[in-house]
């Protein structure tokens, strides 16, 4: 299973959601998949692109980190800043899902154009032209805005996760 940005492993349905819903554990506790891939964002960026959805972003946010934390299974931990970097992390995905693939022949510029074009049909990418703006968002935001969803996941996770996980978000802080 691979999770990321507002995908709630919890499987609820809440309207307005843009992405896929889909339980972790099934109904005796126990996880559905054998994988799990967490593709984790800044938190202040997924919260202020999704900011006019009913979902609580950062609540889900927090809640796919705790099951990832907690998910017994094989699991990767990937940053979205990294990997749209740095090939090698997309490498890392591949093979650890198993699929074959050679970097050498990989045109990664064609599957980037790729991959925006499908982004940008479901929703418009800001950032398409400009793929290393990785603060875009928290950038035209209020301070005020900024400071709120910090506050917020300072709130809602614990801070052992914090630091396990976010702390190449926090150091920014």
């Amino acid at each position: 299973m691979i999770i990321s940005r507002t995908h709630d492993v919890r499987g609820n349905t809440c309207k307005g959601s843009p992405d896929c819903w889909r339980p972790l554990l099934d109904s005796k506790g126990f996880p559905l998949f054998k994988k799990m891939v967490l593709l984790l964002r800044d938190f202040r960026e997924c919260c202020l692109d999704e900011s006019n959805t009913e979902i609580d972003l950062l609540e889900v946010y927090a809640g796919n980190l705790r099951a990832y934390d907690k998910f017994s299974g094989e699991k990767i931990l990937i940053y979205y800043e990294n990997m749209v970097k740095n090939f090698s992390e997309v490498s890392r995905v591949l093979d650890f899902l198993g699929i074959s693939h050679n970097p050498g022949e990989f045109d990664l510029e064609f599957h980037r154009r790729k991959s925006i074009m499908v982004y940008h049909r479901r929703r418009f990418s800001y950032t398409r032209n400009d793929l290393f703006n990785f603060h875009f968002h928290s950038d035209k935001a209020s301070p005020e805005a900024v400071a709120n969803i910090e506050s917020r996941i300072t709130s809602l996770l614990e801070k052992e996760l914090r630091e396990k996980y976010l702390s190449c978000y926090l150091k920014e802080v």
